[in-house]
């Protein structure tokens, strides 16, 4: 972790992640709210109230470090892992396999990508990816206790076949998500890098243009000058001669008179 101060881009790159970050918390709010209203179990509500409030905390550690400009790097990336650790929790606690959310780490893979890169990504995903397979093999093989949510009449994950197909499916979902976004995010800094490239090209060249003109300029002024001075000359030996030619008629005249 580098411990240089953040730049504009990396600041504003975690800004959209906290922005994201508390539009989905609100969101998980007002499910909430909507499962007391509709009678959800003591230990759900107790659950979810808890990653919440955990959640909540590691934002406002992050906004506190964009304000200060201090450990956000570390703090960025403890979010994100406490953000997977939280979710695969929660989904685990809300029937493991049976639960319809096990998309919703491709959020935290996503912003991972964005913000560090694709080699981070990638590793989010396989960090994610290794806890839902665990939980799943775990749940499957009854080494885990299982929290039923749903009154299924068939517990699909209790097929092997269809949790390995399952696995595969969460295993696409992930590292596509790293991918997507780590190479798009290449993308954007290569056309950035590009487009700086030729602004300063631009710039350069209008430095280039205003050297020239200045030097013209300053030709044309050496001119108007070595002018001056030539017709100032001139103007010297035109009077000169008018002198001259004066003197040689009243000569004359002196000498007509002799």
């Amino acid at each position: 972790m580098s411990a240089t101060l953040p730049t504009d881009v990396q600041i504003e790159n975690v800004r959209l992640y906290l922005k994201v970050k508390w539009a989905i918390l609100g969101f998980l709010a007002a499910v909430m709210a909507l499962e007391n209203i509709l009678g959800v179990s003591f230990v759900s509500g107790l659950v979810n109230y808890i990653a919440v409030s955990f959640l909540v905390v590691s934002g406002a550690a992050l906004e506190w470090s964009i304000r200060s400009k201090r450990m956000l790097t570390v703090l960025t990336a403890l979010s994100l892992l406490l953000d997977i650790a939280v979710i695969v929790l929660v989904i685990y606690l809300h029937g493991g396999m049976e639960d319809t959310w096990l998309f919703f780490p491709v959020f935290v893979i996503f912003f991972s990508s964005y913000i560090f890169g694709i080699s981070a990504g990638i590793a989010y995903a396989a960090l994610a990816y290794i806890c839902v397979l665990s939980m799943s093999l775990f749940q499957y093989f009854g080494l885990i206790p299982y929290f039923p949510q749903f009154d299924l009449p068939v517990e699909h994950w209790r097929n092997f076949e269809y949790l390995i197909d399952y696995m595969l499916g969460m295993l696409l979902l992930y590292g596509a998500s790293a991918a997507a976004m780590g190479l798009l995010n290449q993308l954007a800094a290569q056309s950035a890098k590009k487009v700086e490239e030729y602004r300063q090209k631009l710039k350069e060249a209008s430095i280039s243009e205003a050297d020239a003109k200045e030097k013209i300029r300053q030709a044309r002024v050496e001119i108007m000058v070595k002018n001056a001075e030539l017709e100032r000359l001139q103007g010297v030996s035109a009077e000169r001669q008018m002198t001259l030619v004066e003197l040689k008629r009243e000569l004359e005249e002196i000498r007509r008179r002799k």
